[in-house]
C-alpha cells in the first residue's frame, strides 16, 4: 500500500507505480502525509495533520453517481478525472444516499472552518500558509501574495462553476479560478436552497482574504473531505 502512495517505488522486480495524481507536485515536501485509497474508484488521496484536524490534502475527485459533477472547464487532465481541481460538484451532489467523500470522512461545517482559522491566527499568519507554492495562482496585481502551505493543505486557485445568480457568474463558466479557492461546506442556507462554501484569495478585499459565504446549489464547487 505504501508504495501505491508513491510515485513509484523501485524494487528488485522493477519500478513500481503507484496512485500518482498529478496535483502530488503541489504537495509540501517538508510536511510528513498521510495516505487514503477509495475502493469504490481506486483513487488514493494524501491527507495531512492541521491542529487537531485530518483533512484530505487534496480536492475530492469521486464522480457523484446522485447529482452533478465535472471536471474544471469540462476536460479530464493527462491522468484523467479532473486530477488538478478534483471534481467540482453541484449541490445536488452534497447530501445524497451516496455520501461523495470517502468512508470515514465527511464534507467539513463552518465549525470545522471554524478551528482551521483559528490554528491560522494561532501561527500568526494568513491564508498563505493553506496555498499551494504554485504558478497558478495570479500574482499580477501589486497586492497579491505567495503560498507558503507550511500546513501542507495545498489548495489551488481553481475558483467553481458558475450559476446566474444576480449576474456574478454566467450558469456553466469556470470562474475565480486563478485567484479563490473555493469549497462546500455542508451547513445549509434557506432550507434546500443552497449551502455555505468557503474561499480565499491571494488578495485582501474588503479588509479579509477568507470568507464564509452562501452559494446556490447551481454552483459547481469543489469538495475537500475532513475525517470523522
Amino acid at each position: 500500500f505504501a508504495a501505491l502512495c508513491a510515485k513509484y517505488e523501485i524494487t528488485d522486480l522493477g519500478t513500481i507505480f503507484g496512485g500518482y495524481n498529478s496535483n502530488w507536485e503541489y504537495l509540501n515536501p517538508d510536511v510528513e502525509y498521510g495516505c487514503i485509497f477509495d475502493e469504490r474508484d481506486s483513487h488514493y488521496y494524501k491527507t495531512v495533520i492541521v491542529g487537531d484536524q485530518l483533512w484530505m490534502a487534496e480536492n475530492l475527485r469521486y464522480e457523484a453517481t446522485i447529482g452533478s459533477s465535472w471536471c474544471f472547464n469540462e476536460k479530464s487532465d493527462d491522468y484523467g478525472a479532473c486530477n488538478d481541481y478534483g471534481r467540482y460538484y453541484g449541490g445536488d451532489a452534497l447530501e445524497t444516499d451516496d455520501p461523495i467523500c470517502p468512508e470515514g470522512y465527511r464534507i467539513p461545517s463552518q465549525k470545522d472552518v471554524n478551528k482551521l482559522i483559528d490554528y491560522m491566527k494561532s501561527q500568526d499568519a494568513d491564508v498563505e500558509i493553506f496555498m499551494a507554492k504554485t504558478d497558478l495562482w495570479d500574482m499580477s496585481n501589486e497586492n497579491a501574495f505567495e503560498g507558503t502551505n507550511t500546513t501542507g493543505l495545498s489548495m489551488l486557485p481553481g475558483g467553481l462553476r458558475g450559476y446566474n445568480n444576480s449576474g456574478f457568474y454566467e450558469t456553466g463558466v469556470f470562474a475565480d479560478d486563478t485567484h479563490r479557492f473555493h469549497m462546500w461546506l455542508s451547513d445549509k442556507y434557506n432550507g434546500l436552497v443552497g449551502n455555505y462554501t468557503f474561499l480565499f484569495g491571494n488578495i485582501k478585499q474588503w479588509g479579509t482574504t477568507y470568507s464564509v459565504t452562501d452559494k446556490e446549489r447551481g454552483f459547481g464547487i469543489p469538495v475537500r473531505c475532513i475525517k470523522e
